[in-house]
């Protein structure tokens, strides 16, 4: 048991503003911060990142995980929530159930042929609630969240729709989750129809009554950050079926789930009028028709046998929407010829220091500021892990890091700069007693995909992974087993995966250039330019005078829609920290054809 003097507790403190934010409170003035006494002694850092509640007297630390109190004592929750913020939301505490529903709510609700008794098995009520987006207090109906019978959430809906502040996103009917079998629906109605024709093994998105109003893009990212909430639940699932509407969000929705839950446990119904939800089919047709079409739930079609119905709707789309073109790269010049397809991978090779990894870095940060995307990316030799983060920054922000240099980065943009850093990149890189085979990095990245949506995976360099061949293969046997490892995981998983290897050692010419290198040039094997979707040469004339022009060779594109063979250019600006498109393209290609040296100015379109 802990007492207080075993805290550091300043109470002349208070609560940083992020936290307070995060914990939901509008007074901090009885939430302190302090050194942890598990973690602080020994950590390099020694920041505060003990929040203790003076009233409920409460700990927990942010870094470790160690929470407690006074009376029960001390325990280790999970750092992946970081803490509870509902612990501290007096709201969530002092919620009481009342039977408080109004015959106007009521009387709507069995219009959509919902009973009282559905309603009040959910615990559904009303409350007067303030909602930001009038700045005033309306009547609401509440929608409490349960998780193993504790409260984390209220979600409240009138003309506006809010969430209590610092309340947990989890699905809704979480205690009910079966580990045999569990539909997945749109939204809290939705689970009300369901419970009406019998069916109490259900659960809703959080936030689901608005995915229909999100971006296509949203929806693949941000809007299923929850699941990390339910993952340990869900992960013991046997059979999930998706219950969605027909039309695009509620396909998009599916695409995605079934992408982060894994295909091969799950199954997929939908109602046979397009747009139509579950409670559309429960007030037109009633709870028969409702459950003779849950009956016609299809499993997703085994692994590696298919016909032609499987593959019918993407066919169709194929027909009037053309071929998949790829994701800009973020560089016009770089996209005639290179674009980035999920379900692909690229191999990246070049002389060190020639800017392979800079230029990668610039593609991720393209497709984050433009797509959305979220990146894993292993990459051990970037190391310290926030040097690496504060060059990604340089290239968001197009201005230095440094300190004194001219118009660097401001504090501001730094914090704004935190933040979107943690939405869209995530570093892979296994602890020293665990392996840092493809295989170990593969399923660090299947978590990033099930958590965060991850679109990108990068492996910077190949020569940086544990490579323990077995001893009755050869190296060239080896190569192809692990290739076909990251063209599965690209292709199941809808990610595209770059690859990084170095090539085998070069000799200069009587010039003192190095050639440009090959993917046949990579030490091992052939097969990473065979096996490879993509395979793009970065390299630069170091020690000359156009030595800040990155020469973009692109030496093999599978799918023609993706791109074509060929060489364009980029300038590296050291003040952005980054790759520009500026380089006058023709200029460029008769140089290297001839042999002349041009100065990088005399090559730029635009001078900066």
């Amino acid at each position: 048991m802990y007492k207080w003097s075993d805290f550091n507790i300043n109470f002349d403190l208070p609560i940083k503003e992020e936290w307070e934010e995060e914990a939901g409170l509008d007074n901090t003035s009885d939430i302190m911060i302090c050194e942890c006494p598990k973690c602080t002694p020994k950590r390099k850092n020694k920041i505060d990142t003990l929040i203790v509640n003076t009233v409920t007297e409460s700990w927990f630390c942010k870094h470790c995980g160690f929470a407690g109190d006074l009376i029960q004592g001390s325990k280790v929750l999970p750092t992946e929530n970081l803490f509870e913020p509902w612990k501290y939301n007096p709201n969530l505490e002092s919620y009481q159930y009342e039977d408080n529903l109004s015959p106007t709510v009521v009387n709507n609700f069995e219009s959509k042929k919902i009973s009282k008794s559905t309603l009040d098995f959910f615990k559904i009520n009303q409350s007067n609630v303030y909602f930001p987006e009038v700045e005033n207090h309306a009547m609401a109906v509440v929608y409490p969240y349960f998780m193993e019978e504790r409260l984390v959430n209220l979600v409240y809906a009138g003309k506006y729709r809010t969430s209590e502040l610092g309340g947990l996103e989890t699905c809704f009917n979480f205690d009910n989750i079966n580990t045999d079998h569990t539909y997945i629906v749109a939204n809290e109605l939705e689970v009300f129809s369901f419970y009406e024709c019998g069916i109490t093994n259900v659960i809703s998105l959080f936030g689901g009554h608005s995915f229909e109003t999100f971006p296509i893009e949203k929806i693949q990212s941000g809007f299923l950050n929850f699941l990390s909430n339910i993952e340990a639940r869900l992960n013991d699932v046997k059979k999930i079926t998706l219950a969605f509407p027909n039309n695009e969000k509620g396909n998009t929705i599916k695409e995605e789930l079934l992408r982060r839950l894994g295909k091969e446990r799950c199954w997929v119904v939908q109602p046979p009028e397009n747009n139509y939800y579950w409670n559309d089919i429960l007030v037109e047709y009633g709870k028969s028709k409702f459950s003779s079409l849950l009956d016609t739930a299809k499993p997703i079609p085994v692994r590696g046998i298919f016909d032609i119905d499987d593959v019918e709707d993407k066919l169709d789309e194929l027909y009037h929407k053309g071929l998949r073109r790829g994701y800009s790269t973020g560089f016009d010049t770089v996209d005639q010829f290179y674009t980035v397809v999920p379900g692909q991978w690229t191999v990246m090779t070049g002389i060190p220091g020639h800017g392979k990894s800079n230029f990668l870095d610039g593609i991720m940060v393209n497709l984050a500021k433009n797509h959305d995307w979220r990146f894993g990316i292993f990459s051990p030799e970037n190391q310290p892990i926030q040097r690496h983060f504060a060059g990604i920054m340089e290239k968001y922000f197009e201005a230095p890091f440094d300190l004194g240099k001219p118009g660097r980065i401001s504090e501001e943009q730094l914090e704004d700069g935190k933040k979107w850093l943690k939405r869209h990149f995530s570093v892979i890189l296994p602890h020293e007693d665990d392996s840092w085979s493809v295989d170990g990095v593969l399923e660090l990245a299947k978590v990033l995909v099930y958590r965060k949506g991850m679109r990108g995976l990068v492996i910077d360099p190949w020569n940086e992974l544990d490579h323990s061949r077995p001893s009755n293969q050869t190296e060239t046997e080896y190569v192809s087993s692990v290739l076909t490892k990251l063209r599965q995981f690209a292709r199941n998983f809808d990610v595209h995966v770059w690859l990084v290897a170095h090539p085998a050692k070069l000799y200069k010419d009587k010039d003192g250039k190095y050639p440009v290198p090959t993917p046949y040039d990579i030490s091992g094997s052939a097969h990473y330019r065979n096996k490879a979707d993509n395979a793009i040469t970065v390299w630069r004339n170091v020690g000359h005078d156009d030595q800040s022009v990155a020469d973009i060779h692109v030496q093999k594109i599978r799918f023609k829609e993706v791109g074509k063979v060929g060489l364009c250019s980029l300038r590296f600006d050291p003040v952005r920290g980054s790759f520009v498109d500026d380089i006058d393209q023709n200029k460029r290609r008769a140089a290297l054809e001839s042999g002349e040296v041009i100065p990088t100015d005399k090559l730029r379109r635009t001078m900066f």
